[in-house]
């Protein structure tokens, strides 16, 4: 049977359909997801909880999917703060199609400002929000989502918590933190577990369980290879002489608030 070749007409009139849809996902990508994105996410979280987020509008790069959200604010339904963000950097890798999970080049957070409050009741500030987001449906236990992190940095963090009961108010400022091979897969038992290595050369390990009826996280923390030359900046009013040589340490443990 002969074959014979598509007509150059066909195959111009094939790559032109080609090009215009590309062109099309990029005009979309460029102007209307970042749009589409902020519009959803506030939506979303009014319609849901009532609470109120506001974004400046986010900037997505359709060719290395990298997304850039660069203000956030949230706030509760009375206008108490939960969060700001000054900055949110997400790069999502292409290697996401292929791995069965959702791989990330790197994950930048700057300035994280979190408000925390313990409520008489035992509650947090934050257990509507996330009781709002829930799904009503009854839901398997299930462990994290399959993540693969490169690189995560989170710089000029701070954390202002309050305890309503006890009258007890403290600031946990600065929180600099940065990971590198983040990986969260399930255990044998099913637990959330994660590891990944810190800038001081360790690696962190941790699977255990959280709730928040009542508060509580319990689990196993681990850390192995600290290079305990780099924490002499910090060690230097507490010990005679610089530290060296590594260390690790490991503990099960179980804090709860009832």
């Amino acid at each position: 049977m002969p074959f014979h070749l598509p007509a150059r007409h066909t195959l111009i009139r094939t790559a032109a359909a080609v090009a215009g849809a590309y062109l099309l996902y990029l005009l979309l990508a460029w102007l209307a997801l970042p749009r589409i994105l902020r519009h959803e996410a506030e939506s979303l979280i009014a319609e849901k909880s009532g609470h109120r987020l506001t974004m400046e509008l986010p900037e997505f790069n359709p060719f290395t999917l990298a997304l850039r959200v660069p203000k956030l604010h949230l706030e509760q339904p009375d206008g108490q703060p939960l969060l700001d963000l000054d900055e949110a950097f997400v790069d999502l890798s292409a290697a996401s199609l292929f791995r069965g999970a959702f791989v990330f080049d790197a994950i930048r957070l700057a300035a994280p400002h979190a408000d925390v409050v313990l409520l008489k009741d035992g509650s947090l500030n934050w257990t509507p929000l996330i009781e709002a987001l829930k799904s009503k449906e009854p839901q398997p236990p299930s462990a994290l989502p399959r993540l693969d992190i490169r690189s995560f940095a989170l710089t000029g963090g701070r954390v202002d918590f309050a305890d309503e009961k006890a009258g007890f108010s403290s600031r946990i400022d600065p929180i600099d933190v940065e990971l590198a091979d983040v990986s969260s897969v399930k255990d044998e038992n099913g637990r959330y577990q994660l590891v990944a290595k810190t800038s001081l050369g360790a690696q962190l390990d941790w699977h255990g369980e959280i709730d928040l009826h009542p508060i509580s996280v319990t689990g196993h923390a681990g850390i192995a290879g600290l290079d305990l030359a780099k924490l002499a900046p910090y060690l230097r009013q507490a010990l005679p002489e610089p530290p060296a040589g590594t260390a690790s340490l490991e503990a099960d443990y179980r804090v709860a608030y009832d």
